[in-house]
């Protein structure tokens, strides 16, 4: 897959700070409001297994958008969760890339586009540290067009992460962890037809959170 260009940027991690700045609220409280940026780097092993074929498997390293994303589920994306009780956390995701390559006299053009809700529970463990696990699914589709041929890859994933919070203040922290992602279900539609295509991933990611 292409390397992404995310929606995720400078701006966007700057207010994180600037929002998180300002609460003093402990991790897990209820009515708290966090807004991520995951996915930021990391290292892990994709699957990429079409019916008709066999399977390949990539072990990749990403650093914001400067390596190739393997699967869609390694890309970088923004989120929003609400601790609506004491440590139950409830909340959704979202990415959207849009890239166009040259290579020699070859165009590509594809995107992105990614979504889902997911539900978590998180409590801290003193003044610095805490756990977040969450659990959700991912809907995402993609289109490519790469100049002799397009085509459009769709499905579904289950989504699970065991993560670490590192709070540098009481309002702004990094998220690190393993996370698995499983295929429930995925396609790929192109002039020759339509075939299975899942994608599956594990690895451990880092990301930035603002509690407000």
């Amino acid at each position: 897959m292409p390397k992404p260009i995310c929606i995720v940027s400078a701006a966007t991690l700057s207010l994180l700070v600037m929002t998180g700045a300002v609460s003093a609220e402990p991790f897990g409280k209820a009515g708290a409001n966090v807004f991520s940026a995951e996915n930021l780097m990391g290292i892990g092993r994709a699957n990429v297994d079409p019916e008709r074929g066999g399977d390949t498997d990539t072990t990749y390293f990403s650093f914001f958008a400067t390596a190739e994303s393997h699967t869609p589920f390694d890309v970088p994306k923004l989120a929003y969760d609400r601790f609506v009780g004491d440590g139950l956390t409830v909340g959704g995701f979202f990415s959207y890339s849009d890239v166009t390559d040259r290579t020699g006299d070859t165009e590509s053009d594809s995107n992105i586009l990614l979504i889902g809700p997911r539900i978590g529970y998180g409590a801290g463990l003193g003044d610095r540290v805490g756990i977040w696990a969450r659990g959700g699914i991912t809907f995402y589709t993609a289109d490519f067009d790469f100049g002799l041929g397009s085509g459009t890859i769709s499905g579904v994933g289950l989504n699970l992460e065991a993560l670490f919070t590192l709070h540098v203040t009481p309002g702004f922290m990094f998220t690190v962890g393993p996370v698995v992602a499983l295929p429930l279900s995925g396609k790929a539609e192109a002039a020759g037809g339509e075939e299975g295509l899942k994608f599956r991933n594990i690895g451990v990611m880092v990301g930035v959170a603002g509690i407000v």
